[in-house]
């Protein structure tokens, strides 16, 4: 038997056919069947931590509850509105009550934070330690969310030992709109 020349032809020509098939078709798709394999494996253990975490939610859930709870149980509140002249006319009070000389305060530019807003008040007086501690006590009772940051007593200048000078910064909080239920 002998193979003649266009049979040769054609063996060569089914050769380079099945080569090419090879390296266009056959070779892209298997790289291709890989990948989506690992993606199919990543996207598994994606789903497996899914389902674990989805396990914490009722503990979540009940933490968030008793933390609401705790929050309707305060007697203190965070406004949805800035309300600065009705937090300085209570801190005008209170300095007055207390006897409180030479009175200064001064509020500086809101701070926005992601979900409130922080207003620094500062305050500058006179009293003495009984009523600098009155005072200091009442500001962190209010009935709003008040936080004093910094608090500079000095012995009084003039030599008067009954009188501080007091300087104390403190911090108005209010949420924004967002926040609320």
């Amino acid at each position: 038997m002998r193979i003649e020349r266009d049979m040769w032809k054609t063996t060569i020509i089914l050769a380079g056919m099945i080569v090419l098939f090879v390296l266009m078709v056959w070779l892209p798709g298997r790289v291709h069947a890989r990948q989506l394999e690992q993606r199919r494996i990543a996207a598994q253990t994606l789903l497996k931590e899914g389902t674990e975490a989805r396990e914490q939610i009722p503990t979540l859930q009940a933490h968030v509850d008793e933390l609401r709870l705790l929050v309707d149980a305060t007697s203190r509140y965070v406004p949805h509105e800035p309300q600065l002249a009705e937090l300085m006319r209570q801190l005008s009070q209170t300095l007055e009550e207390h006897k409180a000389q030479n009175v200064s305060t001064r509020h500086g530019v809101a701070f926005q934070g992601e979900r409130y807003t922080t207003i620094p008040i500062t305050l500058q007086f006179r009293a003495t330690f009984v009523n600098l501690f009155l005072i200091v006590e009442r500001i962190e009772s209010m009935h709003r969310l008040v936080r004093i940051d910094k608090l500079d007593v000095l012995g009084s200048r003039d030599n008067s030992e009954a009188l501080l000078d007091v300087s104390m910064q403190i911090s108005a909080f209010h949420a924004q709109q967002e926040m609320e239920r």
